[in-house]
């Protein structure tokens, strides 16, 4: 499969749910929704930024971050 072929599959599923974003999902999504995930749950560095296929540590760190922004934020406590 190409790269044009897995989004055009993703958006496909993304209408059949009836997603009112589908216009913005794509084969990326899928893989940094990966990263933060595997990071969620525990997975290391390294074995994230491999599976992903990343060459930039940075990248993945963004993803990474970016996903765990409300772990330690003290509002969750009032929830």
């Amino acid at each position: 499969l190409n790269p044009d072929s897995v989004n055009m599959i993703i958006k496909s599923l993304a209408r059949a749910c009836q997603f009112d974003f589908v216009d913005q999902v794509s084969s990326h999504s899928l893989r940094r929704g990966f990263a933060t995930s595997a990071a969620s749950i525990g997975a290391e560095f390294e074995s994230i930024k491999q599976q992903g296929g990343w060459k930039n540590d940075q990248m993945v760190r963004e993803y990474i971050e970016e996903g765990q922004l409300f772990d330690s934020n003290a509002a969750n406590q009032l929830l």
